[in-house]
């Protein structure tokens, strides 16, 4: 979100994931998090995918605990981890 130095037309000044966004970034900041603007980009929403399914399966690894998930996790992921 752009923001402005006053309420007429002018150029921006900067931007800012606005208050709401703001807070959830701040709350939620390990969480992957993209605009919905920018996942019309087949690249871009492809790699927040990517994020997506490779937190669910380490969530999934945490609760197993054992050295053998944490093995396949590190296998099945390693290109993405690589990245």
């Amino acid at each position: 979100m752009k923001f402005y130095s006053r309420p007429e037309k002018g150029p921006a000044i900067g931007r800012t994931a606005g208050l709401f966004g703001g807070a959830v970034l701040q709350k939620f900041g390990d969480l992957a998090v993209e605009d919905e603007g920018r996942l019309k980009n087949l690249s871009i929403r492809e790699h927040f995918l990517g994020r997506i399914f490779a937190l669910t399966r380490l969530r999934e690894l945490q609760q197993s605990g054992s050295m053998h998930s944490l093995e396949r996790f590190h296998s099945l992921n390693h290109l993405l981890l690589m990245a």
